[in-house]
């Protein structure tokens, strides 16, 4: 995840309709248990659930491809991987630096002038990106972040359907057949008001996280509640940056969100750089990843309308196995 100026804004804002697909994970690589509180300055293998779940868009760059970009909604800007760069027989300019802010950390990294990005049916021009490596990467060419979207679009997610796509905003309120509708707080971030056993909490709906993680306010708070079990040593967080940090990972009741209840797996709690960077390190705040998301039906964050529509599963689909998010063969839709 990332904060700076919103590169990708425009070629997202005014998008017609682009697919995005499912797809887990590449290669993963094991990550030993954290043994100390100190944060490791050298890079260190992490690990992401063998469910993870990423939100993949086929991206054209200089007109070859496609690439293969994480679709982030947490992140403010685009990133490239030093791969990519590579591929394209381009050279980064490790002149002009530009911070990068990472979940654990932020870093500089060099940037690299592209002549044209293109998704969907926009195509965007002459843009300097970051240039990032790391395990982060492994099956990931760049990540697409998502500020922006306030000018007019809606995404749209159905993780039964095993569908996403961003389109611009209706003109007429579409609510979802059985959702609940939350109101955002932000229209660069989704960000919204929940509960979870009292303790007033913000979420921000990311899905660029793989997994669920909540700052040291949450924890404590909870912790006062006696609201968390099982808390353990977690593996570290694997982010944009070399950056790890150690985390303890638990079990928390149900999240409140309006009428409508909502239990991610557990929470990884951790003193996250991010959550200081967006000022809410003294206030209970969660990111809540894909593994939470997947306990859904569908859900849509419709940016114009500061909505956050959630479509609760219903009970017979809670037990099937999570391998039926398996990766599918979907091409970003090409529009005339």
């Amino acid at each position: 995840m990332n904060s700076g100026p919103a590169v990708v804004a425009t070629l997202l804002l005014y998008l017609p309709g682009a697919v995005l697909l499912f797809a887990s994970p590449v290669s993963r690589a094991d990550v030993p248990s954290p043994a100390s509180a100190a944060t490791e300055q050298e890079p260190a293998a992490a690990t992401e659930p063998a469910s993870a779940i990423r939100l993949i868009a086929d991206v054209m760059i200089n007109g070859r491809g496609p690439f293969h970009f994480m679709f982030d909604t947490g992140a403010s800007r685009a990133v490239i991987a030093e791969s990519t760069v590579a591929r394209l027989g381009l050279r980064a300019d490790s002149h002009k630096l530009v911070r990068v802010q990472g979940v654990n950390a932020r870093v500089l990294a060099p940037v690299v002038r592209v002549d044209s990005l293109t998704v969907g049916a926009l195509r965007l021009r002459s843009l300097d990106l970051p240039v990032l490596a790391g395990p982060l990467f492994d099956g990931l060419d760049g990540i697409l972040g998502a500020q922006g979207f306030a000018g007019g679009t809606k995404l749209s997610v159905s993780l039964v359907d095993r569908s996403c796509t961003l389109a611009a905003s209706p003109r007429r309120p579409d609510t979802p057949a059985g959702a609940t509708v939350v109101r955002m707080l932000s229209q660069h971030l989704p960000v919204v008001s929940a509960t979870v056993a009292g303790v007033e909490v913000l979420l921000i709906i990311d899905t660029g996280a793989t997994s669920t993680l909540g700052n040291g306010a949450l924890l404590a708070a909870l912790q006062k509640a006696r609201a968390v079990q099982e808390l353990s040593a977690a593996p570290a967080v694997l982010d944009v940056t070399p950056v790890r940090g150690t985390a303890l990972s638990g079990a928390i009741p149900p999240l409140q969100l309006g009428r409508m209840s909502m239990q991610p797996p557990s929470v990884t709690f951790g003193d996250y750089q991010i959550f200081d960077r967006w000022g809410l390190s003294k206030r209970p705040a969660m990111l809540l990843g894909m593994d939470a998301l997947a306990t859904l039906a569908a859900f849509s964050i419709d940016y114009p309308r500061l909505q956050l529509h959630l479509v609760p599963r219903p009970t017979a689909l809670l037990s099937l196995q999570r391998d039926y998010l398996s990766p599918i063969d979907l091409a970003l839709e090409r529009l005339p």
